[in-house]
């Protein structure tokens, strides 16, 4: 969808995040990302990942195209009982860059003690000076290492995947398998021909974390962790407009390093404790590292995509 957006192939494209995956391809390619708050948009005719977790959003070339996709997309449904029944305000009407000068924005200290690459900590630090000379207060908070955020991602998304999964068993849902003695056959037939690593890794690990005698030990503790993540965003919200942060730690991964799950998981950090706790995203361009390039991230409360985007638009004229 960002690559799309990037080529001039489409106006713009729409994306499902669970935890990242709006916010970094958009980095990546050097357009606009928004993750919307969990709920805010239908996932209807979405294909499930973590339930808890899908979010789509828009892929577009500018704040002000998020803003007027979001007006357009947001807002309740019969058919996904996760999402608001309040009003969806005029995003795009409503949108005014002047609005940053009495924000207040927090740096999470902890997301700058992650291993960032050179380029894209430096374009973070020009960013911050431009957002001062523009007369927002920028503090720096602490708030929970991020790398609790990837376990706690590690753990119950696996889990939610092996759940949405096990639907696609070549009867209703998935490839057909090939004609066989057993219907146990069957299905390792479809499951094992139908699904690539990747999918097959999370489900054996999600099921693994929901089996009995492990679920205490890792889905349950993994959802208190969870909490105690909502809780420390909610903290800094009591305070803050705005959380504002690198969208990821390097640039464009390497084909070699995108099939490497690791560095799949690492890409991701930035973005995942956002994403656990609900909370929307807006991911801008704000330069280049050795011609790739890097983003800059807003997140805000529950509801409060305006900020974001009031926030986005105005630096996106001073990066322009």
């Amino acid at each position: 969808s960002a690559a799309a957006t990037a080529a001039d192939m489409c106006t713009g494209s729409l994306g499902t995040e669970t935890a990242g995956s709006i916010r970094l391809p958009a980095s990546w390619c050097g357009v606009v990302g928004l993750k919307p708050t969990y709920g805010r948009v239908s996932r209807y005719g979405v294909l499930a990942m973590g339930s808890s977790l899908d979010s789509p959003g828009p892929i577009v070339k500018s704040v002000e195209d998020a803003a007027y996709v979001l007006s357009i997309i947001a807002g309740y449904d019969k058919n996904d009982f996760t999402t608001y029944k309040e009003d969806v305000p005029n995003y795009f009407g409503n949108l005014d860059p002047k609005k940053v000068k009495n924000m207040k924005f927090a740096i999470p200290k902890e997301y700058l003690e992650v291993n960032l690459s050179e380029g894209v900590r430096k374009n973070f630090e020009k960013t911050i000076e431009l957002l001062r000379k523009l007369g927002a207060q920028i503090d720096e908070v602490s708030i929970m290492n991020p790398k609790f955020a990837m376990a706690v991602y590690t753990i119950t998304c696996r889990s939610e995947v092996s759940s949405n999964l096990a639907r696609y068993d070549g009867t209703r849902y998935g490839l057909e398998g090939k004609e066989k003695d057993t219907i146990k056959d069957y299905f390792e037939s479809t499951r094992g021909e139908g699904f690539g690593e990747e999918p097959k890794r999370r489900v054996m690990t999600g099921t693994f974390s929901l089996s009995a005698g492990y679920a205490d030990e890792y889905f349950k503790k993994s959802e208190q962790v969870r909490q105690l993540i909502r809780e420390d965003f909610d903290k800094v919200f009591e305070k803050y407009d705005v959380i504002i942060a690198p969208s990821t730690p390097s640039t464009a991964l390497s084909d070699e390093d995108a099939n490497n799950p690791l560095f799949g998981e690492m890409a991701d950090i930035l973005a995942e404790g956002s994403s656990e706790a609900g909370l929307p995203g807006l991911s801008i361009p704000n330069g280049l590292e050795d011609g790739m390039p890097t983003g800059i991230q807003l997140i805000s409360n529950h509801l409060e995509e305006q900020k974001i985007l009031d926030a986005g638009s105005a630096l996106e004229k001073e990066l322009a």
